[in-house]
């Protein structure tokens, strides 16, 4: 009996090896990174007053827009950019006002619309604003046009050196005052460099080329044009 039942744990325990073998390997990683979050501590971050104010990279004002394109900057505290996010916030490092403002000012877009399209500043907090009382169409086109800002503000912090992480406020949005209707959170903060040192990279994602290849070209990763 006793036999009978090691027999069994022995090849439960084979059946699992084989199997963690078969499954992609990213997966694994994945589960190994989601119970190690569990047992871990929660990162504490140094209040505001214990931080320095980040430098960011004057080469940032040159980075060509398909550089800034193939840039993350989505980042977290845990300082390993293959657990969650790519990037990895600074924890020693804060932005300053006039940062933070400059960031959200370059984020520009084209409007279909007339109504009212807010980034509301919060120290470091962004929160994306549309008009509580726009309805119909026009509603739609807004929460398109915020939608653009997003994205225009996680470029803008791609080609700067400036790490962020969003939080979404709902499908539809979540109304957060009589007049204000929120469709995204943003946290802006100091980036350390991820790309070997660097803030950017013209690599593709995953490092080394597969050997498969498709009918369409390579996208180009760097250009002449700064964003």
């Amino acid at each position: 009996m006793i036999r009978r039942t090691f027999l069994v744990i022995l090849g439960l325990f084979g059946l699992g090896l084989m199997a963690m073998f078969s499954i992609d390997s990213s997966f694994v990683r994945r589960l190994y990174y989601k119970i190690e979050g569990l047992i871990k501590s929660p990162v504490k971050v140094p209040p505001d007053s214990e931080r320095s104010e980040a430098e960011l990279p004057p080469q940032g004002d040159t980075v060509s827009v398909e550089m800034a394109l193939n840039s993350r900057c989505t980042s977290d505290y845990d300082d390993n950019p293959k657990q969650f996010h790519w990037g990895m916030f600074d924890r020693t490092r804060k932005l300053s006002d006039a940062q933070i403002k400059r960031i959200t000012g370059l984020a520009k877009i084209p409007r279909f619309t007339d109504g009212r399209l807010e980034i509301q500043s919060e120290r470091n907090i962004l929160t994306f604003v549309v008009d509580e009382h726009a309805s119909g169409r026009q509603r739609e086109q807004m929460m398109v046009e915020s939608g653009m800002q997003q994205q225009a503000v996680g470029l803008v912090c791609a080609a700067l050196g400036v790490g962020m992480v969003f939080r979404n406020l709902g499908k539809d949005g979540t109304a957060i005052s009589n007049t204000d209707y929120g469709t995204i959170k943003i946290k802006l903060d100091a980036m350390k460099p991820t790309y070997d040192d660097a803030f950017w990279s013209g690599l593709p994602p995953g490092g080394e080329k597969s050997g498969i290849r498709g009918n369409l070209p390579d996208p180009v990763r760097d250009g002449d044009t700064p964003l």
